[in-house]
């Protein structure tokens, strides 16, 4: 995500969840912040590699 920038593709790239922020990035200085209240939020943001490989076959 950090290689999106204008102009080709919009720069700073956020997601939401309910309302609230949940990752968000910072692309020209390859920063990211993963908002999250519980461990579960976690976990399957740092195995969707796992998730998008799983998916894919």
């Amino acid at each position: 995500m950090h290689s999106w920038v204008q102009p080709d593709l919009p720069e700073d790239l956020s997601f939401r969840k309910s309302e609230e922020l949940w990752l968000v990035n910072t692309s020209h200085e390859a920063l990211s912040s993963l908002v999250a209240n519980n461990k579960d939020d976690v976990d399957k943001f740092l195995n969707i590699r796992d998730f998008i490989e799983y998916h894919k076959k």
